[in-house]
């Protein structure tokens, strides 16, 4: 049997047909009050799709039930899923629920299979030492794991850079300020591939590390230290906020590096602004949260003055001026704003920063030329 072929029907629909709605209905559902009980949102589009695969594990099986259901089923519709080209992401709840009734084993995370692969790394010309308390501080630390996988590459770089240049040195607690001194430097003059144990990386090898990744590595090892000493695992013998701070040099050439929507993405979202209605708004037992007007402008003001939410949150009152030929015209000339006028953004300060003016596209700053749309508070 074709293991996609069951994709291109409405396989809940055809399971009930065949099974019987009775049968096909209980059991889909002992999965999802299953995974509804851990926390997932079965009424969510995204979720719905685990019924859809149920379905689809019932009809490859030729029985409706899930006491039938088993690994093997799972690898088949795992294939089927990705002969198509899709996500199987949703497997992951359905080989859950199936392993809470017994019938098949957890599913390994992601990250877990990364971690297994991570100790099991080969740390070549390590110091023993250096690779033991690497080791531990990776157990012990509160960090999200993937952070912490990220900070445990660039400490074996700093393994092999005690290896062959201060064999004398093989623990932390050997470090001063001219160790972290010497450190700095070799970060600065890394190249990509330097004291890596894979071959693939992201990148040339040999050409010079990007600004970020040397500004990552020293922050990893600045992490590293401090946890150390406030742990009571060495000795305070420097300050790692100063011995191990990123070059100025370096940190000038840390430019944002602001992601491009894509035009069908940016498409939906101006769509999606156009027709923004009345029901699409969050409300309360007295209504609307906010009114229309105010929410469309917002929505407007978000998609073309490039701000960001906690920006366009501080907005108040009059914050919209426009120029035209350097010259302060009034909201309501509308002649004159149809001939190029700019429209100005005075964007308030906060606790960080200072206020400041910034140019932005007319169709900002047009739905507040008569004033702020009304609304029952500043937010």
């Amino acid at each position: 049997m074709d293991e996609a072929l069951f994709l291109r029907f409405e396989r809940l629909r055809l399971a009930r047909t065949v099974f019987g709605p009775e049968i096909v209905d209980r059991e889909v559902d002992t999965v999802c009050s299953l995974l509804r009980d851990w926390g997932y949102r079965m009424d969510m589009a995204g979720n719905r799709s685990v019924r859809t695969l149920i379905a689809h594990g019932m009809l490859l099986n030729r029985s409706p039930l899930l006491a039938d259901m088993d690994a093997v089923l799972l690898e088949r519709l795992r294939q089927a899923v990705r002969s198509t080209g899709r996500a199987s992401g949703d497997l992951h709840p359905l080989q859950r629920a199936l392993a809470a009734l017994g019938r098949c084993e957890p599913p390994v995370a992601r990250n877990e299979t990364l971690l297994g692969e991570l100790r099991a790394q080969r740390w070549t010309d390590v110091p023993a030492p250096w690779a033991e308390i690497a080791r531990r501080r990776f157990d012990t630390s509160t960090l999200s794991r993937s952070v912490r996988m990220a900070y445990r590459q660039d400490l074996s770089r700093m393994g092999w850079l005690l290896a062959a240049e201060h064999p004398q040195i093989t623990e932390p607690a050997q470090w001063n300020r001219a160790t972290c001194a010497a450190w700095v430097a070799t970060v600065d003059r890394m190249r990509i591939g330097d004291n890596v144990d894979r071959t693939a990386t992201r990148g040339v090898f040999g050409d010079p590390m990007s600004p970020s990744a040397k500004d990552s590595a020293l922050t990893a090892t600045r992490a590293f230290f401090r946890d150390l000493q406030e742990w009571e695992w060495i000795p305070h013998r420097f300050s790692p906020g100063r011995a191990l701070e990123t070059p100025r040099i370096v940190r000038a050439l840390l430019d944002p590096n602001p992601r491009v929507i894509a035009d069908d993405v940016w498409a939906k979202l101006l769509s999606a602004d156009i027709s923004l209605a009345s029901e699409d708004l969050p409300t309360t037992s007295s209504g609307p949260s906010y009114p229309l007007k105010l929410s469309r402008a917002v929505a407007l003001t978000w998609l073309f003055s490039g701000q960001r939410s906690d920006e366009i949150r501080r907005l108040r009152t009059g914050f919209v001026r426009w120029q035209h030929d350097g010259t302060v015209v009034s909201p309501d000339a509308v002649d004159v704003l149809a001939r190029n006028a700019v429209c100005l953004l005075d964007v308030p300060p906060h606790k960080t920063g200072t206020s400041f003016t910034k140019p932005v596209a007319p169709y900002s700053g047009r739905p507040w030329r008569s004033g702020r749309p009304s609304a029952r508070s500043n937010h």
